[in-house]
């Protein structure tokens, strides 16, 4: 007669394989991802500090200071903008500094915050990302937006788009697409 404690073993071992898998198939979906790894809070936005967060999260003033000043940024008024990403960290903008990019395109799915807060509407990326090559949306891992610089795409083979404002292989432009219509009325 076999010994039960291997089968047990085995059966047990078959439902964390299972169990494992389910849950890595189930991080591909954009809902409970979000369910499980959260998503990125805005700290401060135009100046001003989201106190909701910081409680909710039980940040102290002082330890959000300390972030701060290991980023060499040693007033609040010197900050435009911070997120508190998932993973505990925080991304900070100083005043009048670079770009902030917008992830337009998760797994395939538009993420509407962000292209609302780029300014723009789902006909207006749609558009592009017809000019770039890509007819639908499900094609696309994920496509990242800078205003002044582009596109930054990844398709879902792992390919990778970027086209630049000198039509270097890689970026749409708004600067470019305005030309394009400032262009076109002259003719």
């Amino acid at each position: 007669m076999p010994d039960t404690r291997f089968w047990i073993l085995g059966f047990a071992m078959l439902i964390w394989f299972i169990l494992n898998l389910l849950v890595r198939w189930l991080l591909r979906v954009n809902l409970f991802s979000k369910l499980i790894n959260g998503e990125p809070e805005i700290l401060i936005k135009d100046g001003k500090i989201d106190m909701t967060i910081l409680k909710r999260n039980n940040l102290g003033i002082d330890q959000f200071r300390a972030k701060l000043r290991e980023s060499e940024i040693f007033s609040l008024l010197d900050v435009e903008e911070v997120v508190f990403e998932t993973d505990g960290e925080f991304t900070i903008i100083k005043k009048k500094s670079g770009s902030e990019s917008f992830l337009l395109i998760s797994n395939g799915e538009i993420v509407e915050e962000q292209l609302k807060d780029s300014g723009h509407d789902k006909s207006w990326l749609q558009k592009n990302l017809k000019e770039l090559g890509y007819d639908k949306m499900e094609e696309i891992f994920c496509a990242e937006y800078t205003p002044r610089r582009g596109f930054y795409i990844i398709d879902m083979d792992g390919n990778i788009m970027n086209k630049n404002k000198k039509g270097e292989v890689h970026k749409v432009d708004e600067i470019d697409i305005d030309k394009k219509k400032a262009e076109e009325k002259n003719s």
